[in-house]
């Protein structure tokens, strides 16, 4: 379940988030993501730009509440994973300051830890960490290390590891190239990581090509993999590019259903129900764009995507149908609180469906089957999961008229 303590709770602190871990768990949810929670630049902020790697942000609450919102999770058996970012920091890091270029307004030269120019310059957020420096290296092991040993954090979601580079590197997943050195540092990570915690979870969002995503998977790690496009075409009623295979593991390359962690949604998409409200498709007197109508939608994509094999992340308040746009107030803008949806009762009832799905899925094995038999292209979609004796056909038609299935 990933969360913006900002935009997820009016009283936005740990103490208040502990006290919300019930629904969660009622839910079903088995791991919390926090988007970053270190001390970053200004106060309102999604947390993507870092400043202070050691220090928890002041705005969300003090230590020790966070230390008893961690403790409260695995009381409930849900493991607690930050979000962390490596591949960039902002001016206020006296790490950039300490050997800084002000001539030309970026690092100097001999940084240890920072470029001065940032290799993969299509695609630059921030003062660009060098990880084949060692300086970089151990200064990003003792940052885990911390978080793990004080926090008791369980794991790391590492925002934009594609960066973890020296090589200039493409914004298109597909044109990124194998690159060994990344690979290599990025495998130095996680057997750090490792050797504090074996059991500790390493999700990358990498967006590189599968070629590289799957030998990082053979060790272990774990692989963001969006589905929101096509998911949302389908929820629309959309049909043409609304074929979501990708969510099937071995399309990637992959022999095992674990290292591909897929979504509907996360911070960085828009919000399906908006799309469906606004631009929904219709046929007679069927309309995406009426409510109920479109949280059946919903529905019928999560039953889709809890039965795939492999872990799934949902957004916040995705399983109550929140429909405010991405881009309302600003991208990185606050959001409304809008918890008034759990008593609508429709609402409820989408809520109520992720919560069956979730325990179907984490109470039946046959859901990490390697035998998959599955076309999620077109207008009627099916998975057919077989573990021995027993099968599991999942179906639906996802255009705005009748179809005949089978």
């Amino acid at each position: 379940y990933e969360l913006l303590l900002r935009d997820f709770l009016g009283a936005n602190n740990y103490q208040m988030l502990k006290d919300t871990v019930n629904y969660l768990s009622q839910l079903g949810v088995n791991a919390i993501e926090l988007l970053p929670v270190n001390e970053f630049e200004g106060n309102n902020s999604w947390g993507y730009n870092p400043s202070f790697y050691f220090a928890l942000d002041k705005y969300y609450g003090s230590k020790s509440m966070l230390q008893a919102f961690v403790d409260a999770c695995h009381a409930k058996g849900i493991a607690v994973i930050l979000d962390v970012v490596f591949n960039h920091a902002e001016g206020q890091s006296p790490m950039v300051q300490l050997y800084w270029d002000a001539a030309n307004s970026r690092p100097a030269a001999n940084n240890p830890w920072f470029n001065a120019l940032t290799p993969h310059s299509a695609i630059k957020f921030g003062n660009d960490f060098n990880h084949e420096s060692m300086a970089t290296r151990n200064f990003v092991k003792d940052v885990l290390k911390f978080w793990m040993q004080e926090y008791r954090i369980d794991g790391y979601r590492f925002d934009f590891t594609k960066g973890f580079t020296q090589k200039a590197t493409s914004d298109d997943a597909a044109m990124s190239a194998k690159d060994d050195s990344r690979i290599a540092i990025l495998k130095d990570y996680n057997n750090y990581i490792r050797s504090i915690d074996p059991n500790a979870y390493v999700i990358l969002e990498h967006l590189c090509s599968d070629e590289e995503e799957k030998l990082l998977a053979a060790e272990g790690m774990m692989l963001w993999n969006n589905l929101n496009h096509s998911f949302m075409e389908a929820s629309m009623g959309w049909l043409t590019n609304s074929n979501f295979n990708r969510g099937i593991f071995t399309t990637h390359g992959f022999t095992q259903p674990d290292g591909l962690v897929s979504y509907m949604e996360s911070h960085d998409e828009e919000r399906m129900m908006y799309k469906n409200l606004q631009f929904g498709n219709a046929a007679g007197s069927y309309n995406v764009k009426d409510l109920n109508t479109a949280l059946k939608r919903q529905e019928l994509c999560a039953a889709f995507l809890f039965t795939m094999p492999g872990p799934k992340m949902i957004w916040q308040l995705g399983e109550l149908g929140y429909d405010i746009s991405i881009d309302h107030n600003g991208r990185t803008g606050e959001k409304p609180l809008l918890w008034d949806y759990n008593k609508q009762a429709a609402r409820a009832a989408l809520k109520n469906a992720f919560t069956r799905f979730i325990a179907l899925k984490k109470n039946n094995s046959i859901f990490k089957s390697n035998n998959i038999v599955a076309n999620l292209s077109g207008a009627v979609k099916y998975i057919k999961l077989s573990e021995g004796a027993n099968t599991v056909v999942v179906v639906g038609n996802f255009d705005v008229n009748t179809q005949t299935a089978f």
